[in-house]
């Protein structure tokens, strides 16, 4: 009879050691990487989240106070999310008065995600009360059910601020249809196709609503981007810029540096912390500053895509 030689049974040794290790190891190793993935993917979603919360969808903007003593009114540190705004006929013509509301964790902590993406894509709150449409949940339907999911996310981790925000008094009788939404069916596009991109983005940060002509209240979209549209803020009247690509009262002769650059000069405190009196803007140029440049450049290119439309506006009323 041979003898075993010295690795044949190392290597016979090996393999009862291995046929003896724990079953339960990979079982344990596979909860740990659930849970990392895990992890990661609310990590992810916050970190979009706060993007799209604080430099697209801009919620804050509208649910904040903001300081007119400064260019383009930035939103006041320590205000965020507390809602409170007024929005009356001197803001798209509201029938009486509306207030953004308080979209901390003082004032929809208890609500579900479904019933914030309620809210925010079918303007229903989760009493059942439906929202003035100066909240922009005909915009926001047409987000990706991802994006939505981020919004949420971020709005959990708000400092929680306790603010009594008044009810809205209007002069008419509202009672819109609700549209029902499958975000399910919504994708947010491919970056490689910038210009796509750029349309979803130019859709969550509403532009149109503001860069359109009013006509009884009404958006008149035949003439969608031209500008024109008037606001009277805090001792200012100031009219939204015609940027659709005509060259002679648009945006028709603007590189995409010089687009980039009308954003990202407001990026540093010293480009608006200063007082313009009467010649201030109600575009939150603060907010979308924050966009990082290839959403820039992207809304950039969808904007060059829209239909060219002559309207001379006159900014500022002295």
């Amino acid at each position: 009879m041979k003898t075993m030689t010295p690795l044949l049974i190392f290597a016979l040794l090996s393999a009862f050691l291995l046929s003896c290790k724990p079953k339960s190891q990979p079982k344990q190793e596979d909860e740990e990487a659930k849970n990392k993935a895990a992890a990661d993917s609310v990590e992810h979603l916050q970190k979009r989240g706060k993007y799209l919360v604080n430099n697209v969808a801009g919620c804050l903007y509208c649910h904040s106070k903001r300081d007119y003593s400064s260019f383009s009114g930035p939103i006041v540190s320590g205000s965020e999310g507390m809602g409170g705004q007024k929005f009356d006929k001197n803001f798209r013509g509201v029938p009486g008065e509306v207030y953004s509301r308080n979209i901390t964790p003082a004032g929809i902590g208890t609500w579900t995600t479904d019933a914030v993406i309620r809210a925010m894509t079918q303007g229903v709150s989760q009493k059942g009360d439906t929202l003035y449409p100066v909240m922009p949940y005909v915009h926001f339907a047409k987000m990706s059910k991802e994006d939505a999911l981020s919004i949420v996310a971020h709005l959990r981790t708000l400092t929680s601020i306790n603010n009594d925000v008044p009810k809205r008094k209007l002069q008419i009788s509202f009672h819109p249809t609700v549209t029902q939404v499958d975000l399910e069916k919504n994708v947010r596009p491919a970056f490689a196709d910038r210009k796509l991109y750029g349309e979803y983005l130019v859709n969550m940060a509403a532009c149109v609503d503001c860069h359109t002509p009013l006509e009884k209240n009404n958006l008149q979209m035949n003439k969608a981007f031209s500008g024109g549209q008037e606001f009277q803020a805090q001792g200012f009247i100031v009219r939204s810029a015609n940027i659709t690509p005509d060259s002679i009262t648009g945006i028709g002769t603007w590189t995409e540096e010089v687009f980039l650059a009308k954003f990202t000069q407001y990026r540093s405190p010293d480009g608006y912390r200063y007082n313009p009196g009467k010649n201030n803007s109600i575009m939150p140029w603060t907010v979308f500053a924050g966009m990082d440049d290839f959403d820039l450049k992207a809304i950039y290119a969808y904007l060059r895509s829209v239909k060219p439309m002559s309207n001379k506006v006159i900014k500022n009323t002295q």
